[in-house]
């Protein structure tokens, strides 16, 4: 599908806006983890990017016809503290906002 061609999804999206954040639930898949069952640490930066994403679609920003346009978000710079780990299974909560 070109950009042309793309239209902007409608219906579900994942996650919901409250107490203006976004708050997506993620589920921690056996292809996430490591040998022991932990997330791998790289892998969290995927959680957190998908939430960004859905995040701004909730916003009503269609990517697609943004990039089309000349305009793309880049990250400019992450900074992560693994407090916990995540485990094979559980079920997670990105917080995405401004």
């Amino acid at each position: 599908m070109t950009a042309a061609e793309h239209a902007p999804i409608t219906g579900h999206l994942d996650g919901e806006i409250r107490d203006g954040r976004h708050h997506m639930q993620v589920r921690v898949y056996y292809e996430d983890t490591d040998m022991g069952g932990v997330v791998y640490y790289a892998n969290y930066l995927k959680y957190i990017e998908r939430a960004r994403s859905e995040w701004l679609r909730g916003l009503g920003l269609d990517q697609v016809a943004l990039k089309a346009r000349g305009f793309v978000f880049a990250v400019r710079r992450v900074e992560a503290d693994y407090l916990a780990p995540a485990l094979f299974d559980d079920e997670l909560v990105v917080r995405t906002g401004l």
